[in-house]
Formats: C-alpha cells, structure tokens, sequence
C-alpha cells in the first residue's frame, strides 16, 4: 500500500538511508529535521516500509520486487492530478540501473548534467554527479549543443550549460548509453 509519508516513518527512513550508501550524499538525509522539513513541503510517499518517493530508496533485500516502480507510477499519477506539466527527477551516477528504468520503462527524458553534486556515496574516488531527467510535455525538439568545457544543465524550452570542473573523470560514472547521447556527454 502507498501512502503519504508521516513523521512516524522519519527513523525508519533514516536507517534506510544509512544502509543503502557508504556515505550519504547530503547530511541532511541523517537529518531527522531535515526530513521533517522536507515531507511538509513537498509530497513524499512510502510503499509499506520499504521505500520513500521523491527521493527514492529501496532497501537492497526488497529491490526487484516493483517496489520503484509503484513508487514512479504514484508520482507520476500525483503529477497529474496535480495538474503538473512535467515530472523531473534526479538520479546519480554511481549505477545507471535508476537512469535506464525510468527512461525505459516511464519516458522520462535527460534533460541535464549535474556534475560533482553531492559527496563520494560509492567509493568511487570522486563526488557523485547528477543526471536530471524529465517526464515531459514540453519535449526538446532539438538536442543541446556541444559546447567547450559546458555541460547541458537543464531543458525549460532552451537549453541551459554550466562549467565542466577540471576534477570531473567521466571514466568513473556510470551513464546510460541513451542520456550520454542525449547530452552529448
């Protein structure tokens, strides 16, 4: 059963957070404030007591029973009657697991790179980026322009780039084949 997020499920979610990464990527995600803030200013729902929505997380014991996938359909389905005229979300890099369900399975679209965005969760020798992918109306009608030292950011009827860090090994991500080359990564 799906249902809203209370302040009853804050310590379960944060000892879900805890066991699904080495190091969270935002300490607010150990925050129990943090989360109270979060569900009172933004819809977030839970599965049972496996999962959250907005920011998903699926313990590893119960993935690959279509606990994420219940989550994505309810949000989407919130969206909508919400009125809403796209979805965007955020998925890391670490695995492209995430990236290749929802572009896949839901129809979500990249829409933008955010590179070095959060801490190291993986122990993979540098902090993790971002990809940010859109479940549209407004679809790109043209693909972003390469452009030197710039990454595609975000997508609102044009694109927008930011600064590639000198830091950045792309050799390190994990990037499903159909966002790099959407964005030209």
């Amino acid at each position: 059963m799906i249902r809203e997020t209370t302040e009853n499920d804050l310590e379960q979610i944060i000892s879900l957070v805890s066991h699904i990464y080495v190091r969270p990527p935002y300490p607010e995600y150990l925050d129990l404030e943090s989360w109270k803030k979060y569900i009172q200013e933004n819809h977030s729902l839970v599965k049972g007591n496996f999962g959250i929505l907005a920011r998903s997380f699926v313990e590893e014991g119960f993935r690959n029973r279509g606990i994420y996938s219940k989550l994505v359909t309810s949000r989407i389905e919130m969206a909508r009657q919400q009125g809403l005229h796209y979805l965007d979300t955020y998925v890391a890099t670490y695995s492209d697991t995430v990236q290749k369900v929802l572009i896949d399975h839901f129809g979500f679209i990249p829409i933008g790179f955010l590179p070095l965005e959060c801490g190291d969760v993986s122990d993979i020798g540098q902090q993790e980026s971002l990809i940010k992918l859109r479940k549209p109306l407004l679809i790109p009608d043209n693909p972003p322009d390469k452009r030197e030292g710039l990454f595609p950011s975000d997508f609102d009827g044009r694109w927008h780039y930011s600064q590639k860090p000198s830091n950045l090994d792309m050799t390190k991500l994990k990037i499903y084949q159909p966002v790099r080359s959407a964005l030209g990564l």
